[in-house]
């Protein structure tokens, strides 16, 4: 394929509409507009950012994975979707203690987490801040369960709680210290 999406060659002239009626955003230089810039700030203010209580809420329905960011030895990122549930205002997932995640944890006990609704109008939340880790605690199944509930539903959650008390050996909590979450992204 010799087209990629931004800035690209694309072996048509520039100005020349995609084949398919798409028009990227950008100028094949890859360089923003002052037209694109002012686009983005109107779009900016028709998004509705939502209110804490707002966001806590958003976080807890459905079963929408959070994907979580931790920072590598070598200062890279890593992202990986967990399950989770909120407790106190706090996220809570479970994790493998050999997992990259983990050791990266471990290293530097701050995370991000992006939660997002993927439908029309789309919203999402982000959430971060320093993370308490414990290992195998005594209710640990009962976390497992608990957050495996979220996601199966309570006919399998025992089963999932269990397989997850199997899998996974810490319960981490995300102290949220900042929190911005917005709604009706395309509207």
């Amino acid at each position: 394929m010799t087209a990629m999406i931004l800035g690209a060659h694309t072996g048509r002239k520039q100005g020349y509409p995609h084949p398919s009626g798409w028009m990227p955003h950008l100028p094949m230089g890859g360089s923003p507009t002052s037209h694109d810039a002012a686009s983005a700030r109107v779009a900016r203010h028709l998004m509705r950012t939502l209110s804490p209580d707002e966001a806590r809420a958003f976080l807890a329905e459905g079963a929408r994975t959070a994907k979580v960011a931790t920072t590598m030895a070598n200062g890279g990122p890593h992202v990986v979707p967990v399950w989770f549930v909120l407790d106190a205002g706090d996220l809570v997932f479970t994790i493998a203690g050999d997992s990259v995640k983990a050791r990266n944890l471990a290293r530097d006990p701050r995370a991000a987490v992006c939660v997002d609704d993927e439908t029309f109008p789309y919203a999402f939340a982000t959430v971060r801040g320093p993370v308490e880790i414990a290992e195998r605690p005594h209710d640990f199944l009962a976390w497992t369960t608990r957050i495996a509930e979220r996601y199966v539903g309570p006919e399998r959650a025992t089963e999932y709680g269990e397989r997850d008390a199997a899998l996974d050996d810490w319960v981490v909590r995300l102290k949220p210290e900042r929190i911005l979450a917005q709604a009706e992204i395309a509207v």
